[in-house]
């Protein structure tokens, strides 16, 4: 199980990776992906599941709203609920 700042780097990691329009140090936890990032809503599945084959976590459809995902953080929380969830 990663913790919150092992999640915060691999989501900050993979934002930089595939997408290249910042530098890891450029983004933070409170950076708005859509306004701060430029990320569109394919751009958006796009690294949902880039997230999915990193982490080997599923992330369900009903979890995927601009209103829930936002920022780094919002991510960064998802990725947190879906570590708990299957630990049960």
């Amino acid at each position: 199980m990663k913790s919150a700042k092992e999640l915060e780097q691999l989501v900050v990691k993979l934002i930089a990776e595939t997408f290249e329009r910042h530098q890891p140090e450029e983004i933070d936890v409170m950076s708005h992906l859509q306004d701060d990032l430029d990320l569109d809503s394919v751009m958006m599945l796009h690294l949902i599941v880039e997230m999915e084959l990193a982490t080997g976590l599923e992330i369900p459809d009903e979890s995927l709203s601009v209103e829930k995902l936002q920022t780094v953080q919002s991510l960064v929380q998802l990725m947190e609920e879906r570590q708990r969830e299957g630990m049960k």
